[in-house]
């Protein structure tokens, strides 16, 4: 019997949803390198709208890696 509850009590916790915010991750120099001749380009976008006052924003960066050799990086980020 006391499975059972603990079973149902478990099944029921896994079938509420949970609230989450899907987000870009935060812009982070990579311990790794792309290697001689690899390229890495991230393009991201955030749009915001307060309800309160009705504002909005809107961020856009866009960043590019080129692997110049074996260990080393050129890196440019152009945030707006």
């Amino acid at each position: 019997m006391r499975n059972t509850i603990t079973g149902c009590i478990l099944g029921i916790l896994l079938l509420l949803p949970a609230s989450a915010w899907a987000v870009h991750p935060f812009q982070v120099e990579d311990t790794d390198v792309q290697g001689k001749g690899n390229f890495l380009f991230e393009l991201n976008g955030d749009y915001t709208k307060l309800k309160n006052t009705g504002s909005s924003s809107t961020d856009l960066s866009g960043v590019m890696r080129a692997g110049t050799g074996d260990n080393t990086d050129v890196i440019v980020e152009v945030p707006y």
